[in-house]
This record gives C-alpha cells, sequence and structure tokens, in this order.
C-alpha cells in the first residue's frame, strides 16, 4: 500500500523514475504475498529502467528478476552489466564483483 501511495504521488509529481521504482517495489510485494501481479507491466517498467534509472537499472531488474524466477529478467540485468562494465572505467572489478553478488 506504501509503494503503491509513493507512486501516485510520484506520478502526480511527474517524477518518473521514482514512479517506476515504486511500482516496482508494489509489484514485489504484490508477488511475495501471494497476489496476482501484471508480468507485462513489470516487463514494460524494468525495460524503461534504462532510460530512468540507468546506474541502478541492472541490480533493480537482478532483484526482480530473482524475485519472480524469470531467466529472460535475468539476462536483461546481465546485458546492462555488460553495457556498464564499457564505462565503469577503474570501478570495474567492483561492479564485477557486485554483479557476481546479484546474478550468481
Amino acid at each position: 500500500t506504501g509503494a503503491e501511495s509513493l507512486a501516485a504521488d510520484a506520478a502526480s509529481l511527474g517524477a518518473a523514475r521514482y514512479q517506476a521504482q515504486a511500482r516496482l517495489v508494489a509489484a514485489t510485494a504484490a508477488h511475495r504475498l501471494g497476489a496476482a501481479v501484471d508480468l507485462t507491466e513489470v516487463d514494460g517498467l524494468l525495460i524503461r529502467l534504462d532510460e530512468l534509472a540507468g546506474l541502478e537499472s541492472w541490480w533493480i531488474t537482478a532483484e526482480i528478476a530473482r524475485t519472480f524466477g524469470i531467466r529472460g529478467w535475468e539476462d536483461l540485468a546481465r546485458r546492462r552489466v555488460g553495457k556498464l562494465r564499457t564505462r565503469a572505467g577503474g570501478h570495474v572489478s567492483a561492479l564485477e564483483r557486485e554483479a557476481g553478488r546479484w546474478l550468481a
């Protein structure tokens, strides 16, 4: 309920980044409670993360993939790590270490 409220507030403020992230939190919570979740909506939100939350999109995607057990989303998270790796400079080893924890 809190995440849905936050998503509505973010939408009213025109903060698409926070609206999408709050919707993903709401979907995760609903799934963990055994409620039905619109996977097409979740997929659309994950796709939008590249434009809304580029830096953290890989780990958010990895967490959602793990929660829902969807291999395609895990593959998306891996591709995002790969793209970020090309721009990580001296932080590549830290990125790979963290990616290994999320995408074991």
